[in-house]
């Protein structure tokens, strides 16, 4: 079975911060779109509320760390670091703000900035 463990949390601001503790595809069904179909749909739930989500990839059970980067970036994750470097929101190495937004993006979008 795929196994998901979440942590999330709600910000001062009363925004859903989730953090993906462990996203488990067992090799035997791996590359059936099983993690693709999990991750699509939290990360809709996490749009739909305005929420954070971060993550840090682990080859612990068996998986190519660069292609678990490039699966989490083509779902909007970016490094939690730089000029996306959240560290009041993101706990994880990787971090995907709202609707695929940058940092920045985001940032003005609920402060409303211009």
């Amino acid at each position: 079975n795929v196994k998901i463990h979440l942590s999330v949390i709600k910000t001062e601001e009363n925004l859903p911060n989730i953090e993906v503790k462990q996203l488990i595809v067992p090799e035997e069904k791996r590359n059936k779109g099983l993690g693709t179909k999990l991750l699509v749909h939290l990360t809709k739930l996490a749009d739909k509320y305005n929420g954070i989500v971060t993550l840090s990839p682990s080859t612990e059970f068996g998986a190519n760390h660069k292609r678990l980067i490039n699966f989490y970036k083509r779902h909007g994750f970016l490094w939690n670091s730089g000029p996306n470097e959240d560290l009041y929101y993101g706990f994880g190495d990787m971090i995907r703000y709202p609707h695929g937004k940058t940092r920045t993006e985001w940032f003005k979008s609920q402060h409303k900035i211009s």
